[in-house]
């Protein structure tokens, strides 16, 4: 599974990069799949973790933060340079997301009969020209792939090294 999260983390990567290069149109219509595959593979890796400490996902744990020792433990085998890069890919995914908010139209981008429009509730705000639909269409895209960068990068760090710690440990106290 760590080496799915890794390969959704470089195609995520690369349709990012792709959203700052000029003349390159970003499309959600072809990146729309890493969505459903990073959210699918998350959902799976959580329910693996699940089965291995099943009181990390007990309400009374949450709310208290009373910690599983398994996952306490697991997440002392992540390399600090993971650590490190999860909280910058964390900033990074914050930070392109209050840009999307601030920056982003009030309204969606159309594509409808080859005209570009900007539409709000049915209503359209104004014809846009090519370079601005396509500004558009990568800063949409950009702000999804960031948080598929952020999601694809928390999967590699807990298939890789959480959830086999989490098993290490599991067995050890088994018997």
């Amino acid at each position: 599974m760590k080496y799915i999260f890794l390969a959704l983390l470089t195609i995520s990567l690369i349709a990012h990069i792709g959203t700052f290069i000029p003349g390159v149109r970003e499309s959600m219509d072809w990146t729309w799949p890493l969505h459903v595959a990073v959210v699918l593979l998350f959902v799976v890796l959580a329910f693996q973790a699940q089965k291995l400490a099943p009181s990390v996902f007990r309400p009374q744990s949450i709310l208290t933060l009373r910690m599983d020792p398994s996952v306490r433990m697991s997440l002392q085998s992540v390399p600090r340079v993971m650590k490190a890069m999860f909280a910058l890919t964390m900033v990074y995914f914050i930070l392109i997301f209050v840009a999307t908010f601030f920056t982003f139209p009030g309204g969606t981008v159309e594509d409808i009969g080859g005209q570009h429009r900007l539409v709000s509730h049915g209503q359209i705000i104004r014809l846009l020209p090519q370079s601005e639909y396509t500004g558009f269409q990568n800063h949409l895209v950009r702000s999804f792939s960031a948080l598929w960068i952020y999601f694809s990068l928390a999967g590699f760090i807990g298939a890789a090294y959480i959830l086999p710690a989490m098993k290490l440990y599991k067995e050890a106290n088994e018997n």
